[in-house]
């Protein structure tokens, strides 16, 4: 028979401290030295340690209930046993015990320690306690009511003089996005947030608390300051905790104000565009990011000490997992605590909202650290971002379900939510119809765009609406530099072959001879470019038809560049929708697909149609420019420094819808989008699809 396991024994360095009073019950804080850290414990947990020495769950939970009014069962006990030991507050007297202690003092591997730190990386910088212990006698009257009244007169200032000076400070911010704007973000910052850790420090020493360490933090290879006020647990009365906890968005406060009234009354230039800056940037930084409660900035310490809940998300994350268990499984395991029926709901709230933000969060994380390295080794990191803070979690969610419906098979509540969850398989796993939406243009099915080719003077150019046969000349340009290259080349051919027929070759002059006629051959070669250049100059109508859409600035005698755009040749007779259809929904039209087309204008009627044909290839440019991002349009396009071209950020391909029933003449080009039915599939292997395209093109392969 196995001997009981002894009984675990508290370390004699732990420091036993009496807490604040939380919604009407005292507590009490244990203080571990070695790991400079708090835990707060509750009144049961007060009395089972008072009882410790009696070394056995049964006696010490039989004890409990017959000296107070706690109902004390021997698993608590246990459970508080095991919570001790597992935080490494008891002294090593099993083997287990050991291996424990070696597993939490192990280092882990190389591989998994950069894989768990290289998104956050704290390295500390210096012990600032002496400092600020000096610095008390000198800031005691921060903490005055008169500075309270004081800084919210200054605030109240600085807005009346950003309001009556509005036009000037809104245009500042076009600054913010130049790259010296950016300088001066990060010097801005880099100032507000020393002061911000400095403030959290000065408050913390003020009341008591050492502040052993201040260091930088690198959160996504970002450099931010951090300060060690864990001390502040020390502290009995909430107030206290809540001054250290604003202490550094107050600090921030004071700069930015200042900043905005000294940038008031200051004379354009450097000092006050840097003023701007820093003024701007704290305000917007101290209200956005440090009061939000969802990630762990002054507004979640905020929120902790104000609702008297410590740990604030691991409880309330606890406490709506057991909710979300009961209310899909219908379990009778006891809570992780207690909450009255209005703050249970409010913590509710509160998990469900983090969780949402984080998921956004993690995910825009995972894409900043993809495309912060190159594309391969980005998409492997995005993965194991998606997988460790995404996908994990959900994944041991998901178990523990998968557990409770195998404690619970025959239950009803089991039954309702089985089903649920089938059919909502069910909508993911069957195929489903659905449609894809792109942007389009209405146009005559029979067009022709006309671009230049080298840069020219307009010498003739039809106006919109002229009528033109095939081969009719619709614009006409000159190139000074063009004219110049063929007379050069002309006036070099004809002294060559002046030299040639003229000169009397001896066998000793055949390289001379040789090199005469290549020379003619180079320059026959020159005049016959600029020749091409010259001729597409010319710009004729490929069919007959209408000409349109000439832009209206264009005039005789205006210069224009490589690749501008001087109108299209259209027939009337029928029209055609063009529609630019992404790379990961391609897959999924077929020709003969019904479509509709929807224009832009308010009042537009549905044109129904369908598909003709598709691209081969995706497009190399754009050729409806309305579309495109630089006009205004849906699809994200750059021009090429080169060609001059508008060039899609992503693969697009060309489909062309025909409409089923006549139109009025198109004689101008509609902008729109066109809803195309592709063929049924589920919504996972649609997903799949388009998370395969995606990997298989980042990677290159």
């Amino acid at each position: 028979m196995n001997a009981p396991a002894p009984w675990p024994a508290l370390r004699d360095d732990l420091e036993l401290l009496r807490g604040p009073v939380v919604t009407g019950a005292p507590t009490w804080t244990l203080y571990d030295p070695a790991r400079h850290r708090y835990v707060r414990l509750g009144s049961m947990e007060m009395e089972l340690l008072q009882r410790w020495d009696l070394a056995d769950p049964d006696t010490i939970a039989r004890v409990v209930r017959k000296q107070t009014t706690f109902d004390a069962q021997p698993a608590d006990v246990t459970a508080f046993a095991a919570f001790l030991r597992q935080a490494g507050l008891t002294t090593a007297q099993t083997s287990a015990d050991s291996a424990l202690l070696a597993r939490q003092a192990r280092r882990p591997p190389l591989l998994s320690w950069i894989l768990h730190h290289y998104l956050f990386l704290r390295i500390r910088l210096c012990n600032p306690d002496p400092l600020l212990e000096r610095c008390v006698p000198l800031t005691n009257w921060l903490f005055t009511r008169a500075f309270c009244i004081g800084l919210t007169l200054a605030v109240g200032l600085a807005v009346i003089l950003v309001v009556q000076q509005w036009s000037l400070y809104a245009a500042g911010f076009m600054h913010l996005i130049t790259p010296q704007g950016a300088i001066g973000i990060a010097l801005a910052l880099a100032c507000s947030k020393m002061v911000h850790e400095l403030g959290h420090g000065i408050a913390a020493r003020h009341y008591g608390c050492r502040v052993p360490a201040m260091g930088v933090a690198f959160l996504v290879l970002c450099p931010v300051l951090w300060t060690d006020t864990t001390d502040a647990w020390r502290l009995l009365r909430a107030r206290d905790r809540l001054v250290i906890d604003c202490a550094g968005m107050v600090a921030e406060i004071v700069l930015a104000t200042l900043a905005t009234i000294i940038w008031s009354i200051v004379p354009d230039g450097p000092l006050r565009d840097g003023l701007f800056t820093l003024s701007s940037s704290t305000w917007i930084l101290t209200l956005s990011v440090n009061l939000s409660p969802l990630m762990r900035f002054d507004g979640y310490y905020i929120l902790s000490d104000l609702m008297g809940i410590p740990n604030l998300q691991e409880r309330t994350f606890a406490w709506t997992r057991w909710r979300t268990r009961k209310f899909l499984f219908g379990m009778d395991t006891p809570p992780p605590e207690v909450f009255p029926a209005r703050r249970g709901l409010m913590l509710i709230g509160y998990s469900m909202a983090t969780w949402l933000y984080r998921f956004f969060l993690f995910t825009g994380i995972a894409l900043v650290v993809y495309h912060a390295v190159f594309p391969a080794l980005g998409v492997v990191l995005m993965g194991i971002e998606i997988w460790f803070f995404v996908a994990r979690p959900i994944m041991g969610e998901l178990t523990q379900w998968a557990r409770q419906v195998l404690h619970a098979p025959g239950s009803r509540r089991v039954h309702v939510t089985g089903a649920a969850f089938a059919i909502l398989i069910a909508l993911l796993v069957l195929p489903w119809s659905h449609t894809v939406r792109a942007p389009a243009v209405l146009r005559a099915e029979g067009q022709s765009l006309l671009y230049t080719q080298d840069p020219g003077q307009v010498v003739h150019l039809l106006p919109t609406g002229s009528m033109v046969r095939a081969g009719e000349t619709v614009a006409e340009l000159r190139s000074p530099q063009l004219d110049h290259d063929r007379a050069v080349s002309i006036a070099r051919l004809a002294t060559l072959e002046a030299t040639l027929s003229e000169r009397m070759f001896g066998v000793e002059d055949t390289a001379s001879l040789d090199d005469t006629r290549d020379k003619i051959e180079q320059e026959t070669a020159e005049r016959l470019r600029a020749e091409a250049a010259i001729r597409q100059l010319t710009l004729t109508a490929p069919f007959a038809g209408m000409v349109v859409d000439v832009p209206p600035e264009i005039h005789v005698g205006d210069t224009l560049k490589q690749h501008d755009y001087i109108g299209s040749v259209i027939t009337e007779d029928h029209a055609a929708v063009e529609a630019y259809v992404y790379e990961t929904d391609i897959s999924f039209i077929q020709p003969g697909a019904k479509a509709s087309f929807m224009a832009d204008s308010p009042n537009a009627k549905r044109i129904a149609g369908h598909v003709k044909s598709i691209s081969v290839a995706s497009v190399p440019e754009i050729d409806a420019l309305e579309q495109a991002s630089l006009y205004g349009g849906h699809i994200k396009a750059h021009r090429d420094e080169t060609s001059h071209r508008i060039v899609p950020e992503e693969a697009v391909y060309q489909v062309i819808i025909l409409p089923d029933g006549p139109l009025p003449p198109i004689r101008r080009r509609i902008r729109g989008m066109v809803r195309i039915h592709a063929t049924a599939t589920s919504f996972v292997q649609r997903t799949y699809r388009k998370v395969v395209s995606v990997f298989m093109g980042e990677a290159g392969l």
